[in-house]
């Protein structure tokens, strides 16, 4: 190969084939993969099925309340809940930010009959961001997957009641293809709790972390490191999270039927 264009398009080649969105290239002003475009997209669409639809959390989040006194929390990314807020800002600091929008969002759905969380628009962020919801709707602590990185052995991922305002009523957390990484790590983390049912069709399956490296040239490439599983240990990593059973295709229908279920 005599040019760095060639060799770049001979790694894609090969990496692409793995469909893996955590393995990445950076090449100076080439990279792999391409952002998706249609973010922005299905997130108004997303809105626009919503009625009443309030955006939150720095245009992280959004919640209505539906009829039949059903609470309505749209979660579009596990981070950046607060203005300034960047990739490469301080993991407390995110954290934080989702502690104070995660007061503010469930202040608003005082005495609702139930809650469906949507996730099938989520492009992801930090697993503690992620861990962070799941702590207000968690009683009591849970083991919720397992990861294994390489030949270390295999440790629990548990989640705990967290502080600040908690909702212990019934849930439907909807996801799809579009929820994606530290999304997937929320909707497997709820699904762990009691008075949780997920509905849709299983996530995209990209939940490892991200472990960087650096090539000679000054290039840069990602790697998924570690095998992830549910609570049980059924590997849930390239395969994704799976659910009870589909809501149909459009946002809409999707959100009427799962509030219909906690109207019940």
């Amino acid at each position: 190969m005599r040019a760095g264009g060639d060799l770049f398009e001979a790694m894609v080649e090969v990496v692409g084939q793995l469909g893996d969105g955590h393995v990445t290239i950076e090449a100076g002003k080439k990279v792999f993969p391409v952002e998706d475009a249609g973010w922005g997209g299905k997130r108004r669409a997303l809105r626009e099925a919503v009625p009443g639809a309030k955006l939150g959390a720095n245009r992280r989040g959004m919640g209505a309340r539906l009829e039949g006194k059903v609470g309505y929390l749209g979660i579009l990314a596990e981070g950046g809940w607060a203005e300034g807020l960047t990739e490469e800002s301080a993991v407390d600091r995110h954290v934080e930010a989702a502690r104070q929008g995660m007061d503010e969002i469930l202040g608003e759905m005082a005495g609702v009959k139930g809650i469906v969380m949507d996730l099938r628009v989520n492009s992801g962020g930090l697993d503690a961001v992620a861990m962070e919801v799941v702590s207000r709707f968690c009683p009591e602590p849970r083991v919720a997957m397992r990861k294994r990185a390489g030949r270390e052995e295999e440790y629990p991922i548990e989640v705990k009641p967290g502080v600040g305002k908690r909702y212990m009523g019934p849930v439907i957390v909807l996801v799809g293809k579009d929820t994606v990484s530290a999304g997937e790590t929320l909707a497997q983390a709820m699904k762990a709790l009691p008075g949780v049912r997920v509905l849709g069709e299983a996530t995209r399956g990209e939940l490892s972390d991200m472990i960087p490296k650096r090539l000679p040239n000054g290039w840069s490439f990602t790697l998924s490191m570690e095998r992830v599983s549910n609570g049980e240990g059924v590997l849930i990593e390239k395969r994704g999270v799976d659910v009870e059973e589909s809501v149909g295709e459009g946002w809409k229908q999707g959100i009427e039927k799962a509030a219909r279920r906690l109207a019940q």
